[in-house]
């Protein structure tokens, strides 16, 4: 059916929006930069006189959308994408791939693949069993297909560049056999198909930096957040900003709401992963103390979600002692997050306060710990609640495999002992401690 909508034009789009009402705010400059940072990789001219601008069909929502496209989630034909989103950067890769390189691939491994290592989409997929290459030269809407698929191109693109995976792509027909592309893939590079698949998946070395030529969120960061500063997604679903630690500051509090997952890096995209990933519990909404160094960092987000940074830490959160122990004033109605960057043999004091005494979920994800009776005590792992410093204060053992709720009193204090802070295979993230209120519970 025809579109009928708006039309607004920027620096290299004719913007087509069903949607009543003003766009997205800054989305057209959104839209030119992303043209000029993605498209430059591929190569698409930043002269917005020589070719006709691209054109995106911006549809009111996924269901009128797909009385067009039926089953899909975005589409791209040729230099026009049209989509039920106000930036889809993996359609809009499509319509780079178009313009610079000329003609296009129906689907499959190349196609699928370049848009997914530009877009940075489908990264938290684990591959599940051994996946030829040969089954994947035309990829359907199989998201671990995708990943492989993306993981594949961004290995080519690290090691040898651009240039000559774009002589590739021009040069495999549509459609092609296995034997075909072989046969293409060895005039272009210097190993096999089979050992560039193997370099590029191998689940040993499936990570989330690995799939993804770089989140563009991390060339297009803005200014450092400013205390009590409220920010949410903008028109991509993005951050592009940084938070700045300065000296004599040991973290900061942060309120993140909604579901999304925050990365924190200090390195953006680098391939030791994020300094730490934010995820939620139960409760989509927590606040979050962060140890972290000085420094400044770039937040990138995957899925909607809304951020104040409500302070920063003047002392070390972890105190060798309990007379030293840093201060954690616990929420009574959000979830409380006490994260940490991976570490090896955490131990310190932790001062928990709060304004009434209160019952919380308590969890522990990506916690190493080590209960081990064979251990000499000192080695061993232990988390410890006690309501003081007093060497005759009542202590209460945690046991971290278990669902645990706890009552919490104003003034208490949690010894923690050689417990390690870990990662998880995919998203090489941080890990904290969870204290979850309970709604109705007693409170003293």
């Amino acid at each position: 059916m025809p579109f009928v909508g708006d039309v607004t034009r920027s620096k290299y789009f004719e913007y087509h929006d069903q949607v009543n009402g003003s766009l997205c705010p800054g989305l057209l400059s959104l839209l030119d930069r992303h043209a000029e940072i993605v498209g430059g990789v591929i190569g698409v001219s930043s002269n917005p006189d020589a070719p006709p601008p691209f054109r995106y069909y911006r549809f009111q929502d996924l269901e009128s959308y797909q009385r067009s496209f039926p089953g899909s989630g975005g589409e791209s034909i040729g230099s026009s994408i049209y989509s039920p989103y106000y930036l889809q950067e993996h359609e809009l890769v499509h319509a780079y791939v178009y313009r610079a390189w000329g003609g296009a691939l129906a689907d499959g491994l190349l196609r699928e693949g370049i848009a997914v290592a530009l877009a940075c989409d489908e990264l938290g997929v684990s591959p599940r069993g051994s996946r030829d290459w040969r089954d994947l030269l035309h990829t359907d809407e199989d998201m671990v297909a995708y990943a492989l698929a993306g993981h594949f191109v961004t290995y080519l693109l690290r090691q040898y560049g651009v240039q000559r995976f774009a002589q590739l792509y021009r040069a495999v027909s549509d459609p092609t056999d296995a034997a075909d592309f072989e046969a293409e893939f060895a005039r272009f590079y210097p190993v096999s198909m089979d050992e560039a698949w193997r370099n590029a998946t191998n689940v040993d070395a499936f990570r989330l930096m690995n799939g993804c030529l770089g989140d563009w969120n991390c060339w297009t960061t803005g200014p450092p957040l400013g205390l009590g500063e409220e920010v949410t997604q903008d028109c991509s679903d993005g951050i592009h900003r940084t938070m700045t630690v300065g000296d004599g500051q040991h973290g900061v509090v942060l309120l993140k709401g909604g579901g999304g997952s925050l990365a924190v890096w200090k390195t953006c995209w680098d391939d030791a992963g994020p300094y730490l990933l934010l995820q939620e519990g139960t409760d989509p909404s927590a606040v979050h103390w962060i140890v972290m160094d000085p420094g400044t960092y770039v937040l990138t987000l995957e899925g909607p979600m809304d951020m104040q940074l409500r302070g920063y830490l003047p002392s070390p959160l972890v105190g060798d002692a309990c007379e030293t122990a840093g201060e954690v004033q616990l929420d009574g109605q959000l979830a409380t997050q006490i994260n940490f960057p991976p570490m090896v043999g955490l131990s310190g004091w932790i001062r928990l306060t709060s304004d009434i005494g209160r019952y919380y979920d308590f969890e522990t994800p990506n916690i190493g710990f080590y209960d081990d009776p064979s251990l000499p005590e000192s080695a061993r792992s232990a988390l410890t609640l006690c309501d003081s410093c007093d060497p005759a204060a009542t202590c209460v053992a945690i046991d971290p495999a278990s669902n645990l709720t706890l009552f919490v009193a104003p003034g208490s204090f949690l010894h923690i002992q050689n417990i390690d802070v870990v990662t998880n295979s995919i998203f090489l993230g941080g890990a904290g401690l969870w204290f979850q209120p309970v709604q109705g519970g007693a409170d003293q």
